[in-house]
């Protein structure tokens, strides 16, 4: 497969997606970075099979240029954009600092496209044997794409690990589940930590008592997976280091015995009153 086919498959496309927000985004993309922005450039690299393993870099490429291109047709797009959602373009490969909406909207936009190109080589796959060599890697190559955009996203939750397994797993669990109260919370050094429950889901919260708006992190997951190993990142406005610091505050000063884990992490006294 060569790039002109590639192009012309990406012009056939119809979008699937539901939410205007990802339908805008992915559709104005693909027209912008195959067809304006980088074909010349692709041409160069005339073999698909070349590119592919490095294509997350190029879409990202394109995104950016949606997000930062100086000429009229992109400033045009982040118009609209703004005047439809209320909202500046978001960088795809970044979650901090988005409402829950915008943050569907950004994994939804990365999901149609890493599915678009997949679905065009498994096209291709069926018609050649070139094609065959590029389907039977679809599997990993929407697993390196995937992984390439929601980079950060997966550094947050492996930063959530060590708390899975030092005291989710080891007593907070149990604790949350036996709380009538859906809310709790404490303050551990200068991050305040608490859980929110309702809905099969479980939000584990961290937050920074100094910068409550710039740092802090959401976590989400289901509210019977005792190893917490469901949870995946809700929100952030910080980078994985700051992600870091917050949660390994709580490991640091969370105690050791039950009894003294009631006492730092309950439900707000306000909360009590009323009950």
């Amino acid at each position: 497969m060569n790039i002109e086919e590639l192009i012309d498959a990406l012009q056939e496309r119809s979008f699937d997606a539901k939410r205007e927000e990802t339908r805008l985004l992915a559709e104005h993309f693909l027209v912008f970075f195959m067809w304006q922005v980088y074909r010349e450039t692709l041409k160069k690299e005339d073999d698909v099979q070349v590119i592919k393993p490095n294509l997350a870099r190029f879409v990202h490429d394109g995104f950016d240029m949606l997000r930062t291109g100086p000429e009229g047709v992109f400033v045009q797009f982040r118009l609209r954009y703004r005047n439809s959602f209320g909202v500046p373009l978001m960088d795809v490969a970044d979650p901090r600092g988005l409402s829950e909406n915008m943050r569907l909207a950004r994994e939804n936009t990365v999901l149609e496209v890493a599915d678009i190109f997949a679905d065009i080589f498994s096209a291709v796959g069926a018609a050649s044997a070139t094609g065959r060599g590029l389907a039977g890697k679809n599997g990993l190559f929407r697993e390196r794409f995937l992984a390439h955009f929601f980079a950060h996203d997966e550094m947050c939750v492996r930063e959530l690990r060590l708390f899975l397994l030092a005291i989710y797993r080891r007593g907070l669990f149990s604790l949350i589940q036996k709380e009538k109260f859906t809310h709790m919370q404490g303050v551990f050094g200068e991050t305040e930590f608490s859980s929110d429950t309702g809905q099969g889901r479980i939000f584990l919260s961290f937050v920074s008592v100094l910068e409550p708006d710039r740092k802090r992190v959401v976590f989400a997951g289901g509210t019977d997976d005792f190893t917490g190993n469901s949870f995946t990142l809700h929100s952030v406005a910080t980078d994985h280091t700051g992600v870091a610091e917050l949660i390994g505050e709580v490991l640091r000063y969370w105690p050791k015995k039950r009894i003294a884990q009631k006492k730092v992490f309950h439900a707000p006294q306000s909360m009590r009153a009323l009950n």
